[in-house]
C-alpha cells in the first residue's frame, strides 16, 4: 500500500481498501494501524487489515495520518504556499508539469514519502498549526518574462507542525535526524542550511493530493479578484479555497467540511 494507491482509491471514488499481513510483519502492522488500518480478520494465515477513506464528518478521527489522504477543512486555515520549481519538482513528483523532463526527477524514498518537509525564511508561516491546509503554489521558471501561464497551483497538503531551526534544534545533528529522512536536500545542503541559519522555518506536512489539472496564476488571479499581492505565502478565504479546488479538479469526495 502506498500513497499512489490511496490516491488512485480516490480518483476512482474507491473508500474501502484492504491489504493482508502475515502476524509475524509486527512492524508493518503497527505502520499500517498508524494510517488507519484496522484489524477486520483473518484470510488463511495473514491479518485483514482495512482502511476506510473517510467522506464525511462521522468518519473523521481528526488525526491527520488515521484520515488521510482525506482532508478535515471544518475550522481549518488555508493558505498558498509558493515553492520554487527546483523544490518543487523534487518534493512533489505526482505534481510535475507536463513542460518538465523526466530526468529532473528523483527516483528516492523521500521524493515519494507522504511526508513532506519544507525550509523557508517566509514571513507569517510561523504562525502555521497542525491542521492547517496548504495549496502548493509552484512558482514560475527563472527567465520567464510572465507567471501567468508558467506558474500554478499544484497540490493540497496538510500542515504536520511547525519548527524552528534555532528554538527547537539542540544541535545540527538532532536537526538532521528531523530533516533527513522526509526531506528531498542531501546531507550536504541541510548542513549548510543549518551553518548559515539563513532559512530558519521548517513546516512538516502530508503530501495529500495532486491537482487533476493544475491551475495557472491567470486563472487564480481571477478567482482572488486581487493580482496586487506577495505569491510566496498569504491566507485564502473559504470561498477562494473551495473554487481553486474546483478549478484543480479536485475530488471534492474527501475534502470534508
Amino acid at each position: 500500500i502506498s500513497k499512489e494507491d490511496l490516491r488512485y482509491c480516490n480518483q476512482k471514488n474507491i473508500f474501502y481498501i484492504y491489504t493482508t499481513v502475515f502476524p509475524k510483519h509486527s512492524e508493518l502492522i503497527k505502520l499500517l494501524k498508524k494510517y488507519g488500518f484496522f484489524e477486520y480478520g483473518k484470510k488463511d494465515r495473514e491479518i485483514v487489515l482495512v482502511k476506510i477513506i473517510p467522506t464525511n464528518q462521522n468518519e473523521i478521527k481528526k488525526n491527520i495520518l488515521y484520515d488521510f489522504p482525506a482532508v478535515e477543512c471544518g475550522g481549518a486555515k488555508k493558505f498558498l504556499l509558493g515553492i520554487y520549481p527546483e523544490f518543487h519538482t523534487r518534493m512533489f513528483i505526482d505534481s510535475k508539469l507536463k513542460t518538465e523532463k523526466d530526468d529532473l526527477l528523483q527516483d528516492c524514498s523521500e521524493s515519494n514519502s507522504i511526508h513532506k518537509i519544507y525550509i523557508a525564511n517566509m514571513e507569517r508561516i510561523e504562525n502555521l498549526k497542525p491542521g492547517d491546509i496548504l495549496i502548493i503554489y509552484r512558482t514560475k521558471d527563472k527567465g520567464t518574462k510572465s507567471a501567468n501561464y508558467s506558474s500554478a497551483a499544484t497540490s493540497l497538503c496538510v500542515v504536520e507542525e511547525y519548527k524552528n531551526m534555532i528554538k527547537d534544534f539542540s544541535n545540527q545533528e538532532d536537526f538532521l535526524r528531523y530533516c533527513l529522512q522526509h526531506s528531498v536536500f542531501k546531507e550536504e545542503e541541510l548542513k549548510t542550511y543549518y551553518r548559515e541559519k539563513k532559512y530558519q522555518k521548517i513546516i512538516k506536512m502530508t503530501y495529500n493530493i495532486s491537482f487533476g489539472k493544475k491551475v495557472i496564476l491567470d486563472t487564480i488571479r481571477k478567482i482572488l479578484g486581487n493580482a496586487d499581492r506577495y505569491w510566496g505565502f498569504f491566507e485564502l478565504s473559504d470561498a477562494h479555497f473551495r473554487e481553486i479546488l474546483k478549478e484543480g479538479k479536485v475530488n471534492e469526495s474527501i475534502i470534508i467540511y
